[in-house]
């Protein structure tokens, strides 16, 4: 194999470095969102401010919607069939828990697709800068927990066989766009 310098990117035959992965995409968007609103003030919906918000968009309407319905269809599910009885409790109330956050995180995500939408288009200037503030922060909150409690556990629990069924399920998710 040929010695390189540059990190391959994460393939679907390894599906929690691609979560993973995910996750750093994810907090470079919300960093996005974040100097975006702080930009609007005084630049407007200019060329930069535009292009900021239709990657967001891009980003939060696909990228981020197939990652959340990887975990819930597929990482999830699977994870809860291979916990025993010991840890079975702690482990639904950690899923429990992420499927809450999903539910907020999409919501928190309705407040602010308007407004960039608007800017996007050049239409628009603002983003309520508490919506930015608690979308971000609670994103980075729930990035944390999967980080910390969720990756762990799918790394101890998960058999190869798994992965390989969930790294196809996000393969195939992929590619019915």
């Amino acid at each position: 194999m040929e010695e390189t310098l540059i990190r391959p990117l994460p393939g679907f035959d390894d599906p929690i470095e691609m979560l993973e992965a995910c996750h750093g995409r994810m907090k470079n968007q919300l960093e996005t969102l974040r100097r975006l609103a702080g930009w609007l003030p005084e630049h407007g919906p200019d060329a930069a401010a535009r292009q900021a918000a239709a990657a967001i968009l891009r980003y939060f309407r696909s990228a981020a919607v197939h990652h959340h319905q990887d975990e819930e269809r597929d990482v999830f599910p699977r994870l809860l069939a291979r916990i025993d009885t010991v840890d079975r409790h702690r482990v639904e109330c950690l899923i429990s828990s992420l499927l809450a956050d999903h539910k907020a995180l999409f919501a928190a995500w309705d407040a602010l697709a308007g407004p960039l939408d608007a800017i996007a288009q050049g239409t628009g200037a603002e983003l309520d800068a508490d919506d930015v503030a608690y979308f971000t922060q609670q994103y980075r909150n729930h990035l944390e927990c999967e980080e910390a409690m969720l990756f762990p556990l799918l790394l101890r629990h998960m058999e190869p066989q798994d992965l390989a069924e969930v790294g196809e399920k996000m393969r195939t998710r992929r590619q019915e766009r």
